[in-house]
């Protein structure tokens, strides 16, 4: 498989594809930005093709994995976003928690966690990043 590319002359030459590297490299990139380059088109073909039914995979989380509500607390710097299913493609635009919001926790699943926020229908049942959580008590818990 060959690609083409245009150097400084504008005459085209054709080189092997392993040979990407290389080329990148004599055209000034660092190695820092070919690996970040490689990376986001990588995670991106990996999101694009993914067709999540966010209401199959909300159900299917809060049948297994809820226990009796934890308090919390909302840590970290900035909004924290509210998703309807447990995937980082299911976040509910315009819908956040802010830093030091106090939470109930009732269900973790694969790095997210179920929350019901201020008492709001509305809000309870949404879910939240996990590492944007902290446990403040479990009634569960015996000291």
């Amino acid at each position: 498989m060959y690609s083409k590319c245009a150097n400084k002359s504008e005459e085209p030459i054709n080189y092997p594809a392993g040979n990407l590297l290389a080329h990148f490299k004599r055209q000034g990139f660092s190695m820092r930005m070919i690996i970040t380059l490689f990376t986001l088109v990588l995670s991106f073909n990996a999101y694009s093709n993914e067709d999540i039914d966010c209401k199959a995979l909300d159900v299917k989380a809060k049948a297994k994995y809820w226990h009796r509500v934890w308090m919390g607390e909302v840590v970290g710097e900035g909004r924290a976003q509210f998703y309807s299913a447990p995937h980082e493609s299911c976040s509910i635009k315009g819908k956040f928690i802010i830093p030091k919001d106090g939470v109930g926790i009732y269900s973790e699943y694969d790095g997210f966690s179920q929350i019901i926020y201020g008492g709001k229908e509305e809000d309870a049942g949404v879910w939240v990043k996990t590492n944007r959580l902290k446990v403040v008590a479990k009634p569960d818990a015996h000291p």
